[in-house]
């Protein structure tokens, strides 16, 4: 059990008559552990890149899809080790 903070500032692009909003960052990120059973990923601090695109539907409902990319840019060694994330989203705005 773990936790990772980020803060990773962006900026979203949106064009309403799509319905549609582009968005990348990127920044930092801390582990409090960073060896999962035998993957180690380097070293707490990580270098954090993101991006996304996202369709705004009728009904206050958007779907949407999203690149997180983890890694830790060769700051522990040559090795660069990283996690790369495809995560599907679906939101209701209230």
């Amino acid at each position: 059990t773990g936790f990772i903070t980020e803060l990773t500032p962006g900026i979203a692009f949106t064009k309403p008559s799509w319905r549609l909003t582009f968005d990348l960052g990127g920044g930092l990120a801390y582990l409090s552990d960073y060896e999962f059973g035998s993957q180690d990923i380097g070293g707490p601090v990580q270098i954090i890149g993101h991006g996304g695109i996202t369709y705004h539907l009728p009904w206050d409902v958007s779907v949407g899809w999203r690149f997180h990319h983890m890694s830790d840019a060769t700051i522990y060694g040559t090795d660069n080790r990283g996690v790369d994330l495809h995560m599907l989203e679906l939101s209701y705005r209230f």
